[in-house]
């Protein structure tokens, strides 16, 4: 049985789990906890994407976005829509 990767660790597979860790310095038990959490923190991601922007992000960032973002983002893009 194959276990489904979360989208945070797809990406850390794409970029290579001993580059983000040689890039950032954490522990492989940090990576694997934003893997496990499907979470790479603000600060970090902003880093990584500049330091590896040919990364899978359009998909990253659509499978993480909280729901409440996507709904108010949402609600906002109809609200001009109808003003």
């Amino acid at each position: 049985m194959e276990l489904t990767k979360t989208p945070t660790a797809q990406l850390i597979a794409q970029i290579g789990r001993a580059a983000v860790i040689s890039e950032t310095g954490l522990t492989r038990a940090r990576i694997s906890q934003w893997c496990t959490e499907n979470r790479i923190p603000r600060a970090w991601q902003k880093f990584l994407r500049g330091r590896f922007p040919e990364a899978d992000w359009k998909t990253y960032d659509a499978a993480t976005v909280a729901p409440s973002v996507q709904s108010s983002t949402g609600a906002t893009a109809l609200a001009q829509q109808a003003g």
